[in-house]
């Protein structure tokens, strides 16, 4: 079948149709001077037809496909596995050498649409058609074409390898922008997390990419001819250089008219900095460029209780971590007791005072976190330093607010006897330890607790070493008296908040900032939602909210609704349901209580 296919080269010719078998004869006789004057046209039609013969014959006489080709080259590195070619010839580059590659378009398949591009090049000098490397093209590679017709080239035991020149994996850069170079040891088709990229003539590549804070992965895919495959992975950690914020030279105005004005003093940003000031609550947002002098101004519409954040970018690209400025007084925070200027007998102290009532705020005095109940904290042995010093009370909201407040006691001993109850707080009802130390060494007589301070004694001993517990059934908040008399029969009196809560206001409090945190998504607020979270996990759903920013006021809701839990004193774990085409599935919702007292999402 294959032979009848090539005789109508010389039939064409002779029968003298100016096809392109025609050109080709045509061509044959010019190059070799004019047959037809010295033998006639019939003897020059069949020296052709001969010579054709002889070659196309000679190409199937021998089996191709016989085995591994014996020529020296590995098999893994060989280019034409099973045709010995130690010359490696490769003129396209897609590592397929030209004995084994007369697919000249690249299709993955040798037919009649390569079989014309060879027609098209006979008795020329083109590299990629020369097959056999005689130096021409001509019948010779032709053989080798029909020896693979309707086949696919090779086989080929090369393989795509990619060469990562810059950057190095696991590059740690301050830059965000990255160029990624490198080259393919043969040509093929090359992705970077799946995007096509072109390779220069040399085989050589180069793509520049912006990075995203933190780890950044792309994986690259080289793609031959043949369809053999290689990847390489790339991990960049991109950490913009630090841009600080002094806080302290930045002022939040009085609302007018539904506006308030920021205005940063020299040095409050670098200078150039852009400046980005967001409304946690209704996701208004505003940027200003700031002066040479690092100063700015701007102004956004705003109301008393909201929070504002505020971050900078310098020329650099490098962004600052957010600080949190109040509109107006949003804590309220007082120091009922002990009063301002008293003189306390003891280096540890009880301190309780108000603030505003805002949900979920923690509070701590001095470094100990204080229990909270209704718009009233509480704290138990707090530490002060001798002599003069300052009680130091720190609100903070979840959206990064702080607010401070301090009064100034004096301290005149040291506690020689400390009582302390734990937990201090927790839900009703609630069991708690008290344990007393004796600091001085002067060792104990007695102890005696009134655990609700309504003047009698609940509790008495004079083992000081004993386990002493006590069961607040009801919710409320007890102050219990420890009155410790030592050896010298000098008493020490101290007395301890303990706050026994509802279990069902703690639940309104947790739902609420689950709650809040999709009430801020559904109006776009991303920045104020993520203040929700966290900090583990902040970005990782900043990112999904700001990818779903466009749709989030509808798919808000697919979040999923609070149908249980279980609470613990530091720890919350809710069941939400999400409901999927009509399936419904749960999952688990979870809250952590961080250092600064404050719940915040850790999961869902």
């Amino acid at each position: 079948m294959n032979l009848g296919k090539a005789r109508p080269v010389g039939v064409t010719y002779r029968s003298g149709h100016s096809d392109g078998r025609a050109r080709i004869a045509r061509g044959n006789a010019a190059r070799h001077g004019d047959v037809r004057a010295a033998c006639g046209i019939e003897t020059a039609s069949l020296v052709l037809s001969l010579i054709f013969a002889i070659t196309f014959i000679a190409s199937f006489a021998k089996p191709v496909y016989a085995g591994q080709d014996s020529d020296g080259i590995p098999d893994t590195a060989d280019n034409c596995v099973q045709i010995a070619n130690p010359d490696q010839r490769d003129s396209d580059d897609d590592g397929i050498g030209n004995a084994c590659d007369p697919d000249l378009n690249n299709d993955g398949i040798v037919d009649a649409r390569d079989r014309s591009l060879l027609y098209g090049a006979f008795y020329g000098t083109s590299p990629v058609n020369d097959l056999n490397g005689d130096g021409y093209v001509n019948f010779g590679d032709l053989g080798i074409l029909y020896s693979l017709y309707n086949r696919s080239p090779g086989p080929t035991g090369i393989r795509p390898q990619i060469t990562l020149l810059s950057p190095a994996d696991g590059l740690i850069t301050d830059q965000p922008d990255l160029t990624i170079t490198g080259s393919l040891n043969i040509r093929a088709a090359l992705t970077i997390n799946s995007a096509p990229l072109g390779l220069n003539p040399d085989r050589s590549f180069s793509a520049t990419t912006t990075l995203q804070p933190g780890p950044n992965a792309y994986q690259l895919t080289a793609t031959s001819v043949t369809g053999a495959t290689t990847q390489q992975g790339l991990s960049i950690t991109y950490e913009p250089a630090t841009v600080t914020i002094n806080a302290t030279l930045i002022s939040i105005g009085p609302v007018v008219n539904g506006q308030v004005s920021v205005t940063g003093q020299a040095g409050s940003v670098p200078a150039g900095a852009q400046v980005t000031i967001t409304n946690f609550d209704t996701g208004a947002t505003i940027t200003v460029t700031a002066s040479a002098d690092g100063s700015f101004s701007a102004t956004i519409a705003a109301q008393d209780s909201q929070a504002l954040g505020i971050t900078a970018t310098d020329t650099g690209n490098g962004a600052s971590d957010a600080i949190s400025k109040p509109v107006g007084n949003i804590l309220g925070l007082s120091v009922t007791s002990p009063l301002n200027g008293d003189t306390l007998n003891s280096d540890l102290v009880s301190v309780s005072g108000t603030f505003n009532g805002r949900p979920n705020v923690g509070i701590s005095v001095n470094g100990v976190t204080a229990c909270i109940v209704g718009t009233n904290y509480y704290a138990n042995n707090v530490p002060l330093t001798a002599g003069q010093g300052a009680i130091a009370v720190t609100g903070t909201i979840a959206d990064g607010v702080t607010v401070a407040e301090s009064i100034q006691v004096t301290s005149t001993a040291e506690a020689a006897i400390k009582a302390e109850v734990a937990p201090a707080c927790g839900i009703a009802p609630l069991d708690v330890s008290f344990v007393v130390t004796d600091t001085a060494g002067g060792g104990i007589q007695t102890i005696a607790i009134d655990f609700d301070n309504n003047g009698s004694v609940d509790y008495s001993s004079t083992d000081g070493a004993a386990p002493i517990t006590h069961i607040y059934a009801a919710e409320g908040v007890y102050a219990a008296s420890v009155v410790v008399t030592d050896a010298a029969g000098t008493q020490h009196t101290s007395t301890h908040a303990i706050v026994a809560g509802s279990v069902q206001n703690m639940d309104a409090m947790l739902r609420s900032i689950y709650n809040g945190m999709r009430e801020r998504l559904r109006i776009g607020a991303i920045d104020g939602a993520v203040n929700a979270l966290n900090d583990d996990v902040r970005q990782k759903y900043r990112r999904v909210f700001e990818d779903l920013a466009p749709s989030l006021s509808t798919v808000v809701d697919q979040l999923g609704t609070i149908v249980d839990g279980a609470i613990f004193p530091e720890f919350a774990q809710y069941t939400i349901v999400q409901d999927h085409d009509g399936v419904q599935r749960a999952y688990f919702l979870e809250f952590l209580r961080g250092d600064d007292g404050v719940w915040r999402i850790s999961g869902m």
